[in-house]
């Protein structure tokens, strides 16, 4: 093997490799159920991430009747509490340990839901809730 078929090769290995491991997502919603795993609530999917304290955002918006904001809305309870701004929306950087063991908003309250990995490894929780 020359080295221009080496280099071939390694470049194939990587846009193999990045293919396979791109970030996955999910999604769901009161009405729907599509999502990477299939009839999967935000609390099973918390539960597969990785048992490792990996960094995590969780951001999102609290809306009310008619899709309004509602500001000044404690979100979540963990070592901080969490209260929305004026527009409704809230923002925390976490890790995943501490989000498994804080007290996430109940499944009645969560309109949509959107859990990713992005490329420098930060999972991302985007909540949709309603007041």
């Amino acid at each position: 093997m020359n080295l221009n078929q080496a280099e071939q090769r390694r470049n194939f290995i990587k846009l193999a490799f990045g293919v396979s491991s791109a970030a996955w997502a999910t999604s769901s919603s009161a009405n729907s159920t599509a999502s990477t795993f299939k009839g999967s609530s935000l609390e099973t999917q918390l539960l597969r991430l990785p048992p490792n304290t990996e960094p995590m955002v969780v951001s999102g918006r609290v809306t009310g009747p008619q899709n309004k904001p509602c500001c000044d809305q404690s979100v979540m309870t963990n070592s901080q509490q969490i209260d929305t701004d004026a527009d409704g929306r809230f923002w925390l950087e976490t890790n995943t340990t501490e989000l498994q063991s804080s007290h996430i908003p109940s499944s009645d309250r969560i309109v949509k839901h959107q859990l990713t990995q992005d490329s420098a490894g930060v999972w991302r929780l985007y909540l949709e809730l309603s007041a």
